[in-house]
């Protein structure tokens, strides 16, 4: 898709740049990024990913921020030339819509969550090494990290929120990964953090 078309279909207020340029995956966490016409989705908060675009640059074809930030943007662009940047009215909002554009096929892999207070990474470490064992190419998700095949990202949740998951088991699913082993904690289900994924299977370990 390219950065223009997504632009229409996100409702963009503008585009800086290059709109002719092709964007691959949406991701939300530089730390995630991976090959190359990325779509960073830079979010309000704590973590200010426009201050680490020189080290990330590389990986990206275009940045979506808040239009709050236009001018702010104009001054990176004279800076970034090759990167473009949409300026969107409502960053999370358009974030839920970029899921339902470019993530799909989920339907084709199986989910596995594993929740309860406590035993979650035992059970799930447990059950992607017997899934291993059955020839199934497994990913697992947790509190020790993201992992599958020889990919590792260190763990910032016990369940990534729903921008982070999305990434990772598209990234996981492009891999050859079948099956995705997940510790979902109570405080995830309350957020919403595995809205819009099927579980194959489920397990409660404990209450205490």
């Amino acid at each position: 898709m390219t950065i223009r078309e997504l632009a229409v279909k996100l409702g963009a207020r503008e585009v800086i740049g290059d709109a002719g340029r092709t964007v691959r995956v949406p991701v939300w966490d530089t730390r995630l990024l991976t090959g190359r016409d990325n779509l960073l989705v830079v979010r309000p908060g704590h973590y200010d990913a426009l201050e680490h675009l020189a080290a990330c640059r590389h990986h990206l074809s275009c940045c979506a921020v808040s239009a709050s930030r236009a001018h702010e943007v104009r001054a990176l662009a004279g800076r970034f030339r090759r990167l473009a940047f949409i300026l969107l009215d409502d960053v999370e909002r358009s974030g839920r819509d970029l899921s339902a554009l470019f993530f799909k096929g989920f339907d084709d892999m199986r989910i596995v969550g594993i929740t309860g207070t406590s035993g979650k990474t035992t059970v799930s470490c447990l059950v992607s090494h017997i899934l291993r064992r059955l020839g199934e190419e497994t990913a697992v998700f947790g509190t020790v990290g993201y992992f599958w095949k020889r990919r590792k990202y260190p763990s910032f949740m016990t369940t990534p929120d729903v921008w982070n998951l999305h990434s990772l088991c598209d990234a996981a699913r492009r891999d050859g990964v079948t099956t995705v082993v997940m510790e979902v904690s109570s405080h995830a289900l309350v957020q919403g953090r595995i809205d819009g994924l099927t579980l194959s299977a489920a397990a409660f370990t404990n209450l205490s």
